[in-house]
């Protein structure tokens, strides 16, 4: 596997954190009227109307340039160089004066030094949406179709959430009864969808690796994927939801993933060698070299013809195979992370007779590099009990992913997100293009004979 959904894979939804300063009015206290016998008049005059402060939100921005980085140190890795005024957000761990923030689908440490706080008008709060079963469901006792039932919901039944969610399980109160239910079999019932607010001509880039959505919600159907880097034109707002134009189509997707302006190394506009390799004055080994790069050089990227990318490098502009070039910069590997290997070990103890390998650490993507993802190979893949066994494998991971600390996987040229709990198209979805274009489609880059599974960098432990 060689990109990371910085769903965010990274790889769960991206949203902006508040503080909520409200004004509070103390309540008045009246003294009841003596009791009368006697009609009175009573004058009423009307007071003054007193305006309600403002609901505000308080974010945090950089106040330069600023390395996202890898831990809590100027010594490790960068992953990124956060633009100045970019908005992010604490997930609570410190580490003296470092933060581990979220910037679009990123996650990672910044020096506090360089951030600020601002108070700005909080969004109006919207009604809540409640549900409806559209079939007869069972109410389980945990999340996961081998729980216990509960009770058997009929058809038309109406729930509510109580916020808690595994994955595409959510847990309803129905009645007096609370329980989890698969979100598949429910609809909404009623509420108001944010009102949607114009935008003219702006460009915005999208941060990390993100999907659109058919509409302005993580369980509504996933479209095609933007990756980092791509220029979008934003068409309208609604909540913390953009409507955006791409190549691909339009759609929805977290304004948190969009940037005012292009992000630094991403795998839209750079290219990295991952072996030392001839810059050509044309698309074939036929046309003269200007040069050779040494592996793990950084190039602008142009456009690609036939196998080839026409690449600005040190050498002068010029033509490179794909096969020699990659969209991931080379980072050394690291040890496999704690709870990578108490994943491992889990599918190992479970499933280990389906197993013919696992791979964890090693150069090339993100996650492998980071010691963050495992690829467990399948046993006869192609053959129908190796496929079911696979399929087993895979399901027993969506179903105990926030235990295992699992952003997302990728089994039969299918990819599953814990962002919004879909399984949906990894190939033809627009995911993995940098495997296409470095070594093509075959069983091992479509994921038919292994399942990859990657843990959330701000779950695992460091």
């Amino acid at each position: 596997m060689g990109t990371q959904p910085l769903l965010s894979l990274r790889l769960a939804a991206a949203t902006f954190g508040a503080t909520m300063a409200v004004g509070a009015l103390a309540p008045a206290v009246m003294a009841a009227p003596a009791p009368s016998t006697s009609p009175q008049m009573h004058l009423v005059v009307a007071k003054k109307p007193v305006a309600p402060r403002a609901q505000t939100t308080t974010i945090i921005r950089t106040t330069a340039n600023l390395n996202l980085r890898q831990n809590p140190g100027a010594h490790f890795d960068s992953l990124a160089v956060l633009k100045k005024g970019t908005v992010v957000t604490r997930t609570g761990k410190s580490s003296g004066a470092w933060w581990e923030m979220r910037a679009g689908s990123r996650t990672g440490w910044v020096s506090s030094h360089y951030l600020a706080k601002s108070t700005v008008a909080a969004p109006a709060p919207q009604a809540a949406t409640g549900y409806r079963t559209n079939a007869n469901l069972n109410l389980r006792q945990h999340p996961g179709t081998h729980f216990k039932s509960l009770v058997v919901l009929a058809r038309g039944t109406a729930v509510a959430r109580t916020g808690k969610a595994s994955g595409a399980w959510w847990e309803v109160k129905a009645g007096s009864r609370t329980g989890w239910v698969s979100s598949h079999y429910l609809v909404k019932a009623s509420g108001q969808v944010p009102d949607s607010n114009p935008v003219t001509g702006a460009n915005r880039w999208v941060d990390g690796t993100q999907p659109m959505y058919a509409k302005a919600s993580l369980s509504s159907s996933r479209l095609s994927v933007q990756t980092d880097g791509t220029k979008v034109r934003l068409v309208k707002t609604a909540g913390n939801w953009s409507y955006i134009d791409t190549p691909a189509g339009q759609g929805w997707i977290p304004g948190s993933s969009l940037a005012t302006s292009e992000p630094n190394n991403n795998s839209t506009s750079y290219r990295w060698t991952a072996y030392a390799a001839n810059v050509r004055t044309g698309p074939s080994t036929s046309f003269s070299s200007l040069g050779i790069l040494p592996a793990n050089e950084k190039m602008a990227y142009l456009k690609t013809s036939d196998g080839w990318s026409q690449v600005k490098t040190t050498k002068g502009t010029g033509w490179i195979k794909n096969t020699l070039l990659t969209s991931v910069e080379y980072r050394a590997p690291q040890a496999l992370q704690p709870m990578t290997r108490a994943m491992i070990q889990d599918v190992q103890e479970r499933f280990g007779a389906g197993i013919s390998g696992v791979g964890g650490s090693r150069a090339g993507s993100i996650g492998h590099s980071s010691g963050l993802a495992a690829d467990f190979m399948i046993k006869d893949h192609s053959s129908a009990a190796g496929i079911k066994a696979g399929d087993r494998i895979a399901e027993y991971l969506v179903e105990n992913h926030e235990r295992l600390g699992i952003s997302y996987l990728i089994w039969r040229d299918k990819l599953w997100l814990a962002e919004d709990g879909q399984w949906g198209p990894y190939s033809t979805g627009g995911w993995g293009k940098h495997l296409e274009s470095s070594r093509g489609w075959n069983a091992t880059t479509l994921h038919m004979d292994h399942i990859h599974a990657e843990i959330s960098s701000a779950r695992a432990n460091k």
